[in-house]
C-alpha cells in the first residue's frame, strides 16, 4: 500500500506459491493459495463512498456521541488536518476511542472482563488506553456513552450486545471511574517526579519509581513509559522487571504448602520427547476408578530417573490411568498406585498435551520404569468432587434463571471439600435471590434426573443446545453433560450419574471478586448435610439459652409449683431435639454408596471401611448396625469425625467371630495408628489419632487380615 493520501487501499491479495527453505531456495507448495484481505470496514467504506473507515456508519455514531458530550467537532478533511496539528490530534484521539470502544463492547459481551492477567488484561489495556485518550479530549466520561451508542447501532445484527447491555455498561462505568481516579493520582505523582528529574538534568525515569506507581497506585507501567517519552525521558523497564520479580518471589515465599520441587520447563520437554515415541495417556476414569497400567517414565521433578525409592517424591507417566487430571476448574484425582511390595500415594494429577502426570510419594518399596501397577482412585474424594462439580452446573443454570441470561461463568474451582463459582454480575446477590437459587438447585436434585454424557462434534454440540465457555479451547470432539432440560454444558470433568446423588446443596457465602465478578462458595452431599447439622445445633443451642435466660428473668414471677414443671418441659424439648439430630445423622448415611467400599482382605474376610461426619457414639453404633445388617456377613469398620481424634467402632457378624474379633482389630489399629480402645469379639470401640482420610486404616487391615 502506498503512503500517499491520494491512494486508498481497499483490498490486497497475496499469491502463495512457493516455500522458501533458504535464501534463493524455493520449493513449490503442494497447494498454492491466495490470501485475500478485505475486511468489513474497507467494504463498507467503498459501498458508502467514504475516504476512510472511521467515516462509515460503523464508527460515526460513536464519534458523534463523543463530540456531542465534549462540545467539539470531528474533522476528517485531509487538507484541514494537514494544516492544523491540534485538530489532527483530536481526530486521532476520537478514532482511537471509537476503535477501542467497539473492541470493549464486543469483548465484554462474550464474557471477557477487565483483569490483571490473561485475556482480561488485554481488555483492561484497551480500555485504559481509550480512557486516557478520552481524558485528553474532555473532563467528562466518554467511553461508556460511546459503548451505549455501539449497542444501539449494532444490536440488530449482534443481539448479544442488547442481551448483555446492563452488564456491558456497568462494567465500563466501573472500570472508567476507577481508572480515572488512578490516572489523576498517578499522573500527579509522575508529573512531580518528572519535574524533579528535569531540574536535576536526569534523562531516565527509574525502575523503582515505575514499580512504586504500579504496585502502590495501580498505575500501568506502559502508561508511565508513554508519559515519560512525551516529556523526553526514557523509562528503565528492565529495572522495573527486577523489582516486579522480587515482589513475585516474596509472595511465593510467603505461601506455605507442600508441593513437589519441580522444573516446569523440564516437565514440558519430557512430555514433548515422550510424545515423539509414544501415544497420549489413555484415560479410563469415567467408567472405572481402578486400572492396570505400565509405568512408562519417571521424573524427580528436575530430570528423568529410572526409579523412585521409598520416601521420594516425583512424577510418573502411565500408559493408561483412571486418575482424572486437573482441568476445567476441577482438581486432579488422588489415590494409590501399587504393585507387589510397592505403595505410592498419588497426591495430584495434572496433564500436559494429554499426557497425564501423576505426582507421587513412595510410602513403601521402589517404583521402577516398565513395571506393571494398579491405579486406585480415592473413592470418597472422587465421589464428593463429582457431587460438587455436578452441583456447580446446576448452580450455573440456576444463576442464569434467577439473575438473567447475561450471567456467565468467570471461573470455578471444584474439589472434594467445596465448590467455588465466579460469575459476571454487577451487584451483590440479595438474600432473597440466594434463597431462590438454593431452592431451584435443590429442586432439580430432588427430581432424580439422570445425568447424561454425549460425545459429538463441536458444531453439533452447539446445535444440541450445549453452553460453551468463552476462552476455553475445544477439540473437534467434545463431551456434552446434560441434566434433563435444566442444564446442558460442554464439560470434561467427572460427575454423578443421577442428580439425587448430590443429595443436598447449600450456599455458604457470596462475595465480590473484582469489578463485575461475584463469587459463590457452596457445599454439596455429606459436607452440606454436616454444615446444616452444625447450624441446626448452634441455632437450637442459642434458642435454648435464650429461653433459659427468659426463664430466669421470670423466675421470681413463678410459684414453687410452676418452676419444676417449666424445667421438665425444657428437658423434654432438649430430648426431642437430640432425637431429631440423631435421626438426621442416621438418615445422612447412603448404604448403597457405603457398600461400594466393601473389599476382601488377604484372608478372604469381607470388610467395609467407611467414615461419617459425626462424633456421636450412639449414632455411630446404630449406623454400624445398619451397615452390618446390609452386608449380612463380614466386618464393619466405622470411623467418625472429631476435632482432636477419630472415633472408631468395629462390628463383626456372628459367623465371622471365630476368624476375627472386633476387640483385636481395635487394639491393632490403635497400636499402629495411635489411640486406645477395646471390646467384645462382636463389637468394640476406641479412638484413633486425627486422620485425614480412611486410607491408613484400610492399608492396615489389608496387610494384617
Amino acid at each position: 500500500a502506498s503512503g500517499e493520501d491520494r491512494i486508498i487501499e481497499i483490498w490486497n491479495l497475496v499469491f502463495m506459491q512457493f516455500f522458501e527453505k533458504a535464501p534463493g531456495s524455493m520449493d513449490p507448495l503442494p497447494k498454492p493459495s491466495v490470501d485475500t484481505g478485505s475486511g468489513l470496514e474497507r467494504v463498507v467504506a467503498v459501498v458508502q463512498g467514504k475516504l476512510n473507515n472511521f467515516d462509515t456508519d460503523i464508527f460515526a455514531p460513536m464519534i458523534e456521541t463523543a463530540c456531542k458530550i465534549g462540545g467539539f467537532d470531528y474533522v476528517s478533511d485531509l487538507k484541514t488536518l494537514e494544516k492544523h496539528k491540534d485538530i489532527q490530534e483530536k481526530t486521532a484521539a476520537l478514532r482511537v476511542l471509537a476503535d477501542h470502544c467497539r473492541a470493549t463492547g464486543f469483548l465484554i459481551a462474550v464474557g471477557v472482563l477487565p483483569a490483571n492477567e490473561g485475556r482480561g488484561y488485554v481488555l483492561r489495556r484497551i480500555m485504559r488506553r481509550a480512557i486516557r485518550y478520552g481524558r485528553k479530549l474532555s473532563e467528562s466520561s466518554l467511553l461508556y456513552p460511546m459503548v451505549q451508542s455501539l449497542i444501539t447501532n449494532m444490536s440488530d445484527v449482534y443481539p448479544e450486545l442488547k442481551q448483555r447491555q446492563d452488564s456491558i455498561i456497568q462494567t465500563v462505568k466501573d472500570e472508567e471511574s476507577r481508572f480515572l481516579q488512578t490516572l489523576d493520582t498517578g499522573s500527579e505523582i509522575l508529573a512531580t517526579e518528572i519535574k524533579n528529574l528535569k531540574q536535576q538534568g536526569q534523562k531516565t525515569l527509574t525502575g523503582e519509581m515505575l514499580f512504586k506507581l504500579y504496585d502502590t497506585y495501580g498505575f500501568p507501567v506502559d502508561l508511565s513509559r508513554l508519559i515519560a517519552e512525551e516529556q523526553g525521558l526514557q523509562a528503565d523497564e528492565s529495572e522495573f522487571e527486577k523489582y516486579l520479580e522480587e515482589a513475585k518471589q516474596k509472595a511465593k515465599a510467603s505461601w506455605k504448602g507442600k508441593t513437589i520441587d519441580s522444573d516446569q520447563s523440564h516437565l514440558i520437554k519430557m512430555v514433548s520427547d515422550y510424545l515423539l515415541k509414544n501415544s497420549a495417556t489413555e484415560f479410563t476414569g469415567y467408567s472405572s476408578l481402578s486400572q492396570d497400567a505400565t509405568v512408562m517414565l519417571l521424573s524427580d521433578g528436575h530430570q528423568i530417573v529410572d526409579h523412585l525409592s521409598e520416601g521420594k517424591i516425583g512424577y510418573i507417566i502411565l500408559d493408561k490411568t483412571s486418575f482424572y487430571a486437573e482441568g476445567g476448574g476441577q482438581t486432579g484425582d488422588r489415590g494409590l498406585v501399587s504393585s507387589s511390595g510397592l505403595t505410592a500415594h498419588v497426591t495430584n494429577t495434572t496433564k500436559i498435551s494429554d499426557v497425564y502426570l501423576h505426582a507421587v510419594e513412595i510410602t513403601s518399596g521402589e517404583l521402577k520404569s516398565g513395571v506393571k501397577v494398579k491405579c486406585q482412585v480415592d473413592r470418597k474424594i472422587r465421589s464428593q468432587t463429582a457431587s460438587n462439580h455436578s452441583a456447580t452446573h446446576l448452580l450455573h443454570a440456576a444463576l442464569r434463571s434467577v439473575l438473567g441470561n447475561h450471567v456467565t461463568q468467570a471461573g470455578s474451582l471444584v474439589d472434594e471439600s467445596k465448590l467455588r463459582f465466579d460469575f459476571t454480575y454487577n451487584k451483590p446477590v440479595s438474600d432473597e435471590e440466594i434463597q431462590k437459587i438454593e431452592l431451584l438447585v435443590n429442586d432439580e436434585i430432588s427430581k432424580n434426573t439422570p445425568v447424561g454424557t454425549h460425545l459429538m462434534s463441536y458444531p453439533k454440540a452447539l446445535e444440541f443446545g450445549a453452553m460453551a465457555l468463552f476462552g476455553e479451547k475445544y477439540g473437534d470432539q467434545v463431551r456434552v453433560l446434560k441434566m434433563g432440560d435444566f442444564s446442558c454444558e460442554l464439560c470434561g470433568g467427572t460427575h454423578v450419574t443421577n442428580t439425587s446423588e448430590i443429595r443436598v446443596f447449600k450456599i455458604v457465602s457470596e462475595s465480590g471478586v473484582s469489578s463485575g465478578v461475584r463469587r459463590i462458595e457452596a457445599l454439596s452431599g455429606d459436607l452440606a448435610v454436616s454444615y446444616l447439622f452444625k447450624n441446626l445445633q448452634e441455632n437450637q443451642k442459642a434458642k435454648a439459652e435464650a429461653q433459659i435466660h427468659e426463664g430466669w428473668e421470670n423466675y421470681l414471677a413463678r410459684t414453687n409449683v410452676e418452676l419444676p414443671l417449666w424445667i421438665d418441659s425444657k428437658k423434654n424439648e432438649i430430648k426431642q431435639l437430640e432425637r431429631e439430630i440423631k435421626k438426621m445423622k442416621l438418615d445422612q448415611v447412603d448404604l448403597d454408596q457405603v457398600m461400594n467400599s466393601k473389599f476382601l482382605s488377604n484372608g478372604s474376610i469381607p470388610f467395609v471401611v467407611t467414615q461419617v461426619g459425626t462424633n456421636d457414639r450412639t449414632a455411630l453404633s446404630e449406623i454400624s448396625d445398619r451397615i452390618k445388617n446390609k452386608i449380612q456377613n463380614g466386618v464393619v469398620v466405622l470411623l467418625g469425625e472429631d476435632e482432636d481424634s477419630t472415633p472408631l467402632i468395629v462390628s463383626v457378624t456372628k459367623d465371622f467371630t471365630s476368624k476375627v474379633k472386633a476387640g483385636d482389630i481395635v487394639k491393632s489399629l490403635c497400636q499402629k495408628l495411635g489411640g486406645k480402645g477395646g471390646g467384645r469379639p462382636d463389637f468394640a470401640q476406641g479412638s484413633l489419632g486425627q486422620l485425614k482420610d480412611i486410607t491408613p486404616v484400610t492399608e492396615q487391615i489389608k496387610s494384617n487380615y
